[in-house]
């Protein structure tokens, strides 16, 4: 569950929201199997640090890998 905790925040995130407010919509949504607030702020800010990243998309690292691996299949 851990996994899709993560790729919401991360999406709430990129839209703009901060992490009291995602907070508050997992914890309507899954009481107490919800993440920590500490655990909400530091996924929060590092997926914000990648927004802000000189890739500048939250999926920027994951796009820069799937070009250097076609790149590598290209050279074999």
């Amino acid at each position: 569950m851990t996994e899709s905790f993560q790729q919401y925040i991360k999406i709430r995130t990129f839209l703009g929201y901060r992490p009291k407010e995602i907070l508050l919509e997992l914890q309507n949504a899954f009481g107490d199997e919800a993440p920590t607030y500490a655990n909400v702020q530091r996924w929060s800010k590092r997926f914000r640090d990648a927004i802000d990243s000189p890739l500048g998309s939250p999926l920027g690292s994951q796009l820069n890998f799937e070009t250097q691996e076609s790149h590598s299949d290209q050279q074999l």
